[in-house]
This record gives C-alpha cells, sequence and structure tokens, in this order.
C-alpha cells in the first residue's frame, strides 16, 4: 500500500469520505486609466474595494490600467503608491496584470522600442511582487486552483482591434513558459487566465493559445480593457469574460449598453459551473451581463459617433448685425449640420437630437436618403447600413461614392435679443435599436460656439 493510501486509511476506518474540492470566491476589479480624473477614478476604486470585502473573497484580480503611464515618473510613482494602497485595504491577497495604460510610453508608435515605463512599472509592481521583477506574466495558487497573469502588451501601443492587429499577441517566450506552466499545473481543480487586452478578439495570434489552454482544466479567461461588461464566448468549456471599468471613462448612454462602473464576484464549484455576479457601484444599478453579440454592435455604432468631432467645424454660427449668419461675408443663416454620421449595424437603428441653444430657435430635417421612418421632430429610424461602407466594432468608414448627405441639417436664429458671443449651441445625438427585449443606447455631446463677426 503506498504512503497516499495509509494516509487515507483513517478516514476510511472512521467512514469518512473523500475531501471534496473547496468552492473558490474570486474578486475581480476592472480600469481606472483611461479616464479624465484619476482621483474620481480612485474614488470609484475605493467604492469597489468597499463592495468585495463585503464579499470575503479568497482573491482578488485586478485586470489592469492601475496608473497612467503617460505622467512623469514621479507622478507615476505617487499615483501606483495611492491606487496600491487602496487595495491593500480588500482584506484579501490581490494580483494585477499590466494593462496599455501601465507600460506604455509616452509616445505612440506601435510595437515601440521604448520600454521605460514598463520597466518602471516592473519595479514599482515588483516591490509588492517579486515574481514580476523581470518578467510580467507569473502565476500563483489559491487553494485548489492555479491562476495564471499573462503579458497582453508585449508589443507596446497595439491592440487586437485597431492598427496593425497581428501585433496583439503573445511571444513565443511568453508561450513557451505558459506551456510549461500548464503541464506542471495540470493536476490543479481549476485553471483561471488573467491578462488586461482580449487578445482572443484577433483569433490569429489567440488559436495557439486557446488550444494549449483547452489541453488542461482551464475555466476561464478574463480580461478588462475595453471599459464595458461582456459576457463573451463559450468554447471547450472555457468561459472568456470581459469585465467592464471600476473608474475608467465608460460609454455615454445606457448602462447595459457600456455606461457602468462596477467589480465582479466570480464563484467556481465543485460541480464546475461558473458565476459570474455582477456588483454595479453606486449610482447604478445593471446587474446583467451584455453578450459580445450586442456589444460588438454597441461599439461599432460609439466609432462611428466619434464623427461628432467635426460638427463645430461644419455648423459655424456668428453674429452679423443682430442675426445668426453662417459666415460674415454673407447673409446666408447659420446652420447646424450633423454630417459624416450613418448607421454601422445592418439593421434599422432609432436616432434622436436634443439640442440646447439658449434665446435661439433651431429648425431642421433629416435626410431621407438615411431616415426610412420620422420618428418625431427630432428623430428619425435610419435605414440598415445607411452612409456607411465598412463597419465593423474598431473601424467604420462612410460610403465615398458618393459621399452620404448630412443626416440632419437645421437653421438656428435669434427668439429675441442675439445672444452674445461664446454662447454655446449643444447637440446631443443618441442611437438605440432593441434586441434581447431591450433597448440598447448610446450617446454622443457636441457643441459649437457663437462667434462675432469683427
Amino acid at each position: 500500500m503506498s504512503a497516499f493510501s495509509l494516509a487515507l486509511l483513517p478516514l476510511l476506518l472512521v467512514g469518512a469520505s473523500w475531501p471534496a474540492w473547496a468552492d473558490i470566491k474570486i474578486g475581480i476589479i476592472g480600469d481606472q486609466t483611461g479616464a479624465a480624473d484619476l482621483d474620481k477614478s480612485y474614488a470609484v476604486l475605493q467604492q469597489g474595494v468597499d463592495a468585495l470585502r463585503r464579499e470575503l473573497p479568497d482573491v482578488v484580480l485586478h485586470a489592469g490600467d492601475l496608473i497612467e503611464s503617460l505622467q512623469t515618473p514621479e507622478q507615476i510613482a505617487a499615483r501606483f503608491a495611492q491606487a496600491s494602497a487602496i487595495l491593500g485595504r480588500l482584506g484579501a491577497p490581490w494580483y494585477l496584470t499590466a494593462g496599455d495604460h501601465d507600460v506604455s510610453p509616452p509616445n505612440f508608435v506601435q510595437d515601440s522600442p521604448d520600454r521605460s515605463r514598463e520597466v518602471l512599472f516592473r519595479q514599482l509592481y515588483g516591490r509588492l511582487n517579486p515574481s514580476v521583477q523581470k518578467r510580467l506574466y507569473y502565476s500563483f495558487d489559491v487553494k485548489d486552483y492555479h491562476f495564471i497573469v499573462l503579458y497582453s502588451s508585449e508589443a507596446l501601443d497595439t491592440d487586437p482591434r485597431w492598427g496593425n492587429v497581428f501585433y496583439a499577441g503573445i511571444s513565443d517566450e511568453q508561450y513557451d513558459w505558459l506551456a510549461k506552466d500548464l503541464e506542471l499545473h495540470a493536476g490543479s481543480r481549476g485553471i483561471f487566465v488573467l491578462l488586461h487586452q482580449p487578445l482572443w478578439y484577433m483569433w490569429s495570434t489567440w488559436d495557439r493559445v486557446h488550444r494549449l489552454l483547452a489541453g488542461y482544466p482551464t475555466r476561464a479567461v478574463i480580461a478588462g480593457h475595453f471599459h464595458y461588461h461582456q459576457a463573451d464566448l463559450r468554447i471547450d468549456n472555457i468561459a472568456y469574460q470581459v469585465v467592464g471599468a471600476t473608474g475608467g471613462d465608460t460609454k455615454q448612454g445606457s448602462a447595459n449598453a457600456g455606461q457602468l462602473q462596477h467589480v465582479t464576484m466570480l464563484t467556481a464549484r465543485d460541480d464546475g459551473s461558473l458565476d459570474f455576479r455582477m456588483i454595479p457601484l453606486a449610482p447604478y444599478t445593471q446587474i446583467g451581463w451584455t453578450s459580445r453579440t450586442i456589444m460588438d454592435r454597441i461599439q461599432a455604432q460609439d466609432v462611428l459617433l466619434g464623427n461628432l468631432f467635426s460638427f463645430a467645424t461644419d455648423s459655424p454660427v456668428f453674429i452679423k448685425n443682430g442675426q445668426l449668419v453662417a459666415n460674415c461675408d454673407s447673409a446666408a443663416p447659420a446652420r447646424l449640420v450633423l454630417g459624416h454620421l450613418g448607421n454601422a449595424d445592418a439593421v434599422p437603428v432609432d436616432v434622436s437630437l436634443d439640442i440646447t441653444a439658449p434665446d435661439m430657435s433651431v429648425t431642421g430635417t433629416f435626410d431621407p436618403q438615411l431616415c426610412a421612418q420620422m420618428l418625431g421632430p427630432l428623430s428619425c429610424r435610419m435605414k440598415a447600413s445607411a452612409g456607411v461602407a465598412v463597419s465593423n466594432n474598431s473601424v467604420v468608414q462612410l460610403a465615398e461614392f458618393p459621399p452620404p448627405p448630412p443626416l440632419w441639417t437645421g437653421v438656428v436664429k435669434t427668439s429675441g435679443a442675439a445672444p452674445p458671443p461664446t454662447t454655446p449651441i449643444g447637440v446631443t445625438v443618441t442611437m438605440s435599436f432593441v434586441a434581447d427585449n431591450q433597448r440598447f443606447a448610446l450617446s454622443r455631446a457636441a457643441a459649437t460656439t457663437v462667434k462675432a463677426c469683427n
């Protein structure tokens, strides 16, 4: 009889059962950086820490983007100390993967050779976790489970959705390390993989990694980076999940379309099931995950709404002799123009406008080439793919031959006394659609300013 069998003999003699594998509770925190106000981001991080403390997790995973690498080294060190002190109040061990905002150099160059911020991040986090002092991928164990932290930004300033996406993968060196680490821990109850960027969006570079993971008891692959919550795919019984922001800037619109701050509690049970439970942070209440099928459509519309940056240029408004005009050399009335827009989706999408013009009146029309149905004076139903030639979740290109007309054109006039110079005229464009018995909405605001003719 082996030593292992002898050790179990007393349990068998007294009728005890075999030791049960324990469930494990895993807290997950999303991005803080990529934000307009880092102090506000860290206040949300504190909210997330407080929420997770109440859940009594066994371990907490941070999906990266804890600091802003575009700052000076001194500022980065101070921010890392601030953020890590907040995480130190979790009451559980926490582990961090490097995000692009943690390591990217100040000047944007795809596959940049500038490793200065990466080295600094390794030094800062290495004081808390010696495993990263030489490289930013590592592994550890909690209970009967094995955790692997991959480094998704080996090629700096790259992304699996835009630019040269073929950079978005892990190196042969990291892959070889992963293969050896998996082999050493093949007997684990379950394996969880954490990385910042969802590199599986570029399947050409991720395929070999997935096939490797599928040969072992890998339960889930978890990422952040997108700043929106997404239940992704389940392939070969591996759950892919993207967590949303915990302080980083989010989309503007409905919570189910990405305007949400949250943390996550993942419970892995003995029966093999996984429960990704979203914990929204005040004032948000959304608790459901949005599928990748829908989020990819939302992301495409969000990319398209980015074209509103041209609104001020397309809609000049001047005061001339007490009237609002398009330029100071003529008496043509001032116009508001929503150009460079269309429908990035393959189904009709509703669009509505909210216009703010103090002491002014605005009347306008939607173009029938883009809108199939008028829903009101400031809303219409856009045709599928209206005005769009290329659309995916990172690039939307408008038609060129011929280019689409402006989505909406309005005339703005004074409604009394002429507004003073610098008065803003704002427009918020909201695009929405219904799926899974829910309405998903995205909004984007733009403004032009009244100017005086000299």
